[in-house]
């Protein structure tokens, strides 16, 4: 097995537990900064051999597969019953505190990435790489997360036509482009194990109705064909001024049917969400380029596989958090 698992005491020692795991789990999804771990370790009460170290709430936990670290952050949670021969934990990466902290800016004309380092420098976050900001903002946040003041700086400045997301890579920080980075393909009879295709009306929007300050209709943007065959599903748009460019804001939240595929595939570490991958399989009539909206990464008896949920469109976790300055 070419993982390799530690623990990193309070006092800063390291101890492999590789050994005693039972199965793990490494997973991610674009709409979560925060990828997250799960494992269990054998512990006999009256069998020593087992007690190679005691994990504490608290403590990182690393995971190494060759030279590649795929992950590290603290233990949040740990479970162990008196009748049980194993312990379960549960553990995230450094991207949870930027949803467990939360923060008031008022951003003066910076563009996303000044934003971005402003927050992580402030919080004492270390900063692997930011994506550049198209344009410079203006936005007043008022106890907002640190994740939603860095994704609605992206949504608001970012490039026009890309999508961004936020990992974490050991304790450093990268806000990248989603689908820029590409994975080697999947194939039936090479590394794809199975495949499966879902439909879902849960993120659909196919009306976007304007407003003005003084809650006035000002405009109407519809998809009728979706309307017709589904029911209307409205999300509304409020706008600071009547000759606010709005078209665009509206017609980026119009979404309609989602399409997902679910693969299982030989284990590799290059198949992480946010990156795409074409795959090849003749008997579902799967081909293309797809955008790996979740992962996860699967040891167990001495296996590894990934599940990988992929996407036709390249979403992006869009936030629009805070208010214009004015």
């Amino acid at each position: 097995m070419a993982m390799r698992a530690f623990h990193i005491n309070k006092d800063g020692v390291k101890t492999e537990v590789t050994g005693v795991i039972t199965e793990l789990t490494i997973s991610g999804e674009y709409r979560s900064c925060s990828r997250s771990c799960t494992f269990g370790v054998v512990h006999g009460y009256s069998d020593q051999r087992t007690w190679i170290t005691q994990m504490e709430v608290g403590d990182i936990f690393k995971v190494i597969d060759v030279d590649k670290v795929m992950f590290q952050g603290p233990i949040w949670t740990k479970e162990k019953e008196t009748d049980g021969t194993t312990i379960e934990y549960s553990c995230r990466d450094y991207g949870i505190y930027l949803k467990k902290n939360k923060a008031s800016y008022n951003f003066k004309k910076m563009k996303a990435d000044a934003i971005a380092k402003k927050v992580c420098t402030d919080f004492g976050i270390k900063i692997g790489s930011l994506s550049f900001g198209a344009k410079p903002i203006s936005r007043v946040f008022n106890g907002v997360s640190l994740y939603d003041i860095i994704m609605t700086a992206y949504t608001l400045g970012g490039a026009k036509d890309k999508k961004y997301y936020v990992i974490f890579e050991g304790e450093l920080i990268y806000v990248l482009e989603k689908g820029k980075k590409e994975c080697t393909p999947l194939e039936n009879g090479v590394n794809l194990l199975t495949s499966s295709v879902s439909e879902s009306l849960e993120s659909m929007v196919n009306r976007v109705r304007v407003y003005n300050k003084e809650d006035k209709l000002i405009k109407e943007f519809k998809e009728d064909k979706d309307i017709k065959l589904y029911g209307f599903m409205t999300e509304i748009l409020r706008i600071s001024k009547d000759d606010e460019d709005f078209a665009e804001k509206a017609k980026k939240k119009l979404n309609g049917v989602e399409r997902k595929i679910n693969v299982s595939n030989f284990g590799n570490s290059q198949y992480i969400t946010g990156k795409k991958v074409v795959v090849k399989e003749p008997y579902t009539g799967l081909s293309g380029v797809f955008f790996i909206d979740g992962d996860s990464h699967t040891w167990k008896n001495g296996i590894y596989t990934n599940k990988l949920t992929l996407n036709f469109q390249n979403l992006m976790d869009e936030k629009e958090s805070g208010q214009n300055d004015k």
